[in-house]
């Protein structure tokens, strides 16, 4: 097929690869792949050249006389056209349905997709292609329109392909020209359609840019003008395409913990910073969160310096100086193998979990002195290559995941979460706990270019996730006004009656006075407050009050603040 100012081509082209991908995830041969490409006009676009390919293909579309057109055209023994409704396919399953160019000429996109729902198969995917309702396109048809120049030129084009066409241009014709346009997607909108109809987005990709009336027939006399068209789309933020193009899959099926059938929970890949443990505030939350999922359906990749708990999960990657490089001219400690010793140095020094034994030697020594001087300029990370070690991609591949759940939380995460979708093209889920956003990369004289690379990453990252959580109702409000997307509220629910067993009931006044804290100690966050009751208790003690206060924190917080938190008599 040659390119088209529409870019036809490369549509396929992005069909053809997704179908390869579920071929071999699926194990199957190309002669053993079900397709059915709705609304298949006479097959010139997308039947009959995946007909080619050797799949095999069902096209069907309500226009008789294209139907016909389209008989004519196949001479495959692997493809077949039927003109009618779904009734005509009901009963059937298919590994890829095709929806090209289809979902805006409908009046109720949402019953159609749950049609094509109830055809696909479990592990089944959707091939979509639809304008962008505010694009190029759609704004320069509605000017035409408005001035009723479309409709000149729809009469002229008629008679310009009934005497000169092509042959070509005359087999990627419709029949059928009386079913115009009647929804005008953004991306987001588009995106909550299918997942109000049970899908996710898996794969997205921007095509052309041009594509009205008049344009596209200005572009296609200059064959480098139609490559060109098609190539910017890749350039240009996707507001400015006229056409996506995407991949969609079922949503895992909800099951209830307690009672659901285990088959139906995905196989998940934390990618997170801290794990199930019984210490830090992360670990404690994984485990509520996760309780009752299929220990064999969970496996993390992670840096938490804290002994991960093997009760919910016993399938760990940790990551090292392989998947988290230092880059110039920090580089130099992995000449030395001493980048993890030196980090473990750094992160004691500040309080945060690190290995009970650091080290590093006189390399750790000197960054710690030089560490004022860096965070002048970088702040509190040393700047942070990520890759996708041979290592990691080893282990994820064995553990076959279906689905991504991460926190983010800085900018190297981003990136390496990014990397491992792509490569093993996998949804993501993202749960926003808090607004580390909002606090990240506010230090150093770079950290506004860094803030600025980390919040279009993320807003990125938001965009192509399958699903965004939040911890409650307002965040969530929140967060869809800044990222404009749907955030869903996923509350880490605690057993009321398991605590209240412990409550306190007997409130009469004892002496000594006693409060207690249990949690984390983190620099920017809890250690000041308590700092201040700390001194609060010690003035009361020092003026004759009986009172004291009890500090529970992590081993590695209570070893770094002991010093400064205690007060004689009063705090420990």
């Amino acid at each position: 097929m040659k390119e088209t100012v529409y870019g036809f081509k490369t549509r396929l082209r992005f069909f053809i690869e997704r179908i390869e991908n579920l071929r071999s995830v699926l194990g199957v041969e190309s002669e053993n792949v079900k397709i059915l490409d709705v609304g298949c006009g006479n097959g010139a676009q997308v039947t009959l050249p995946l007909g080619a390919e050797g799949y095999r293909v069902i096209g069907i579309d309500i226009h008789e006389p294209t139907i016909e057109k389209a008989k004519q055209n196949n001479d495959l023994k692997n493809v077949e056209f039927i003109c009618g409704y779904f009734e005509k396919v009901r009963g059937k399953s298919f590994d890829v349905i095709v929806l090209s160019d289809i979902l805006e000429h409908l009046a109720h996109p949402k019953e159609f997709l749950g049609e094509i729902y109830n055809l696909l198969s479990p592990n089944g995917i959707i091939l979509i292609s639809v304008p962008n309702g505010y694009g190029p396109f759609e704004i320069e048809n509605f000017i035409l329109r408005r001035t009723g120049i479309l409709k000149l030129g729809r009469w002229l084009k008629q008679k310009l392909v009934s005497q000169k066409g092509t042959q070509e241009e005359s087999a990627l014709q419709t029949l059928n020209h009386d079913n115009g346009h009647v929804q005008f997607f953004t991306r987001d909108k588009f995106g909550k359609l299918l997942k109000d109809a049970g899908f996710y987005v898996r794969n997205f990709k921007k095509g052309c840019v041009l594509g009205g009336s008049l344009t596209a027939r200005a572009v296609s006399a200059f064959e480098p003008l139609i490559k060109l068209n098609v190539a910017a789309g890749k350039y240009l933020p996707h507001q400015m395409c006229s056409v996506w193009y995407f991949e969609a899959r079922k949503m895992p099926q909800a099951v209830d913990a307690k009672g659901g059938d285990l088959q139906n929970y995905p196989r998940l890949l934390m990618i997170t910073s801290s794990v199930f443990n019984p210490l830090s505030g992360g670990g404690i939350t994984f485990t509520n969160l996760f309780h009752g999922w299929p220990k064999g359906k969970i496996a993390a990749v992670h840096n938490d310096k804290i002994t991960p708990s093997t009760d919910i999960c016993d399938k760990y990657y940790y990551l090292g100086a392989k998947e988290f490089k230092w880059a110039f001219p920090f580089s130099f400690a992995n000449l030395f193998g001493a980048q993890e010793k030196i980090e473990d140095s750094l992160r004691a020094a500040k309080g945060v979990a690190a290995s009970r034994k650091t080290g590093g030697g006189i390399l750790s020594r000197v960054l710690r002195l030089a560490m004022p001087a860096i965070q002048v300029l970088f702040g509190d990370e040393i700047p942070t290559k990520v890759c996708v070690s041979n290592e990691l991609e080893k282990f994820i591949e064995e553990f076959k995941p279906e689905v991504i759940y991460t926190i983010l939380g800085s900018l190297p995460y981003i990136r390496l979460v990014n990397e491992v979708a792509d490569k093993f093209n996998l949804p993501v889920v993202i749960h926003m706990m808090d607004d580390w956003p909002e606090v990240r990369y506010k230090k150093g004289i770079l950290g506004f270019y860094k803030n600025m690379q980390m919040q279009k990453e993320l807003q990125a990252s938001m965009k192509r996730a399958a699903a965004c959580l939040s911890i409650c109702d307002s965040m969530s409000k929140s967060y869809e006004k800044r990222y404009g997307r749907h955030f869903e509220s996923f509350h880490n629910a605690l057993d009321a009656q398991v605590w209240l067993k412990k409550a306190k009931k007997d409130w009469e006044r004892r002496s000594p006075f006693k409060l207690v804290y249990s949690g984390a100690l983190m620099p920017d966050s809890q250690l000041g407050s308590v700092r201040d009751v700390c001194d609060a208790v010690d003035s009361l003690h020092t003026e004759g009050l009986d009172i004291e206060f009890d500090i529970y924190a992590p081993w590695y917080a209570a070893q770094r603040y002991r010093a400064e938190l205690e007060r004689p008599d009063a705090v420990k």
